[in-house]
Formats: structure tokens, C-alpha cells, sequence
């Protein structure tokens, strides 16, 4: 299973193509383990409909994890309306998770 290069793990980068080896995205050990994890927090979308960019950045503080709410909550940014409730893992353990990579 593909895991990130020691450089990418000094970096602390969460973007996706890090943690994919070419064109197969079931070869991924974090998305493995997100589809694992059993500890979320519900986020209700009460501003900002269909945009992720800025519902992560009042989540995380940090629009880099966007795409980690989209995949975890199996959703596209179409269904992101008022009154929508996401989860999302906590900032703690989802850097712990990243980390463990």
C-alpha cells in the first residue's frame, strides 16, 4: 500500500496526490484509514452553501482539508446547502491520522 516519502511527512502536506501512487486511488493507505475512523463531530452548514474551501477553513482553519470533507461525508459541493449536517473528524486525531501515514 502506498505510503508518503519522508519528505512529504517533514512537510505536513495534506493534499491528496501525495498519498495516491499514480493513476490508483484505492492504493492509498489514508484513504484506507479514513474509511475507518469512527470518531466524528457534526458540523451544520449554516453559511457558505457549496463552498467546501471555506466550510473546511471554519472547521480546521485551513481549506487544505476540503477534500478529506468531501470524501469522508461521500458528498459532492452541490449537496453542500443550509441546514446539510457534515461530519468531519476532529483537527487532533485527523493530524494524528495524516501523521501515521
Amino acid at each position: 500500500m502506498y505510503r508518503r516519502t519522508k519528505e512529504y511527512i517533514k512537510t505536513n502536506n495534506a493534499e491528496p496526490t501525495i498519498f495516491i501512487q499514480g493513476d490508483d486511488v484505492q492504493n492509498s493507505e489514508l484513504l484506507y484509514k479514513l474509511d475507518r475512523v469512527t470518531e466524528f463531530s457534526l458540523y451544520t452548514i449554516t453559511k457558505y452553501e457549496h463552498r467546501i474551501d471555506l466550510i473546511a477553513r471554519d472547521i480546521y482553519s485551513d481549506e487544505k482539508y476540503s477534500w478529506i470533507l468531501l470524501y469522508v461525508n461521500r458528498c459532492s459541493v452541490d449537496e453542500l446547502v443550509r441546514g446539510k449536517v457534515l461530519k468531519y473528524i476532529p483537527q487532533t486525531s485527523l493530524k494524528l491520522l495524516i501523521n501515521s501515514v
